[in-house]
């Protein structure tokens, strides 16, 4: 029973093709605050994080919760990933 794991592992780990990527971003600043966020992080390993978020809502609120999510997001990085 362990040789279809085993197997099926196997093929896992060369279905996927190691690729280069390049991230780019742009922001266009606007007339209000807004809760869009993206960032892209190299990990120690040499993998990269890439987070994508959106809060609903515009304004102050918003724009202090997308903060407080980057804030507590790089100090997730660096303490538990890196």
């Amino acid at each position: 029973m362990k040789w279809p794991l085993k197997f099926r592992e196997e093929l896992y780990r060369r279905s996927f093709l190691k690729l280069t990527v390049m991230a780019c971003g742009n922001n266009i600043p606007s007339l209000e605050i807004g809760g869009d966020y993206y960032d892209v992080s190299k990990l120690k390993d040499g993998r990269y994080l890439i987070i994508i978020a959106d809060v609903a809502g515009k304004g102050v609120a918003s724009g202090l919760l997308v903060n407080t999510l980057n804030a507590s997001l790089n100090a997730y990085i660096e303490t538990i990933l890196n």
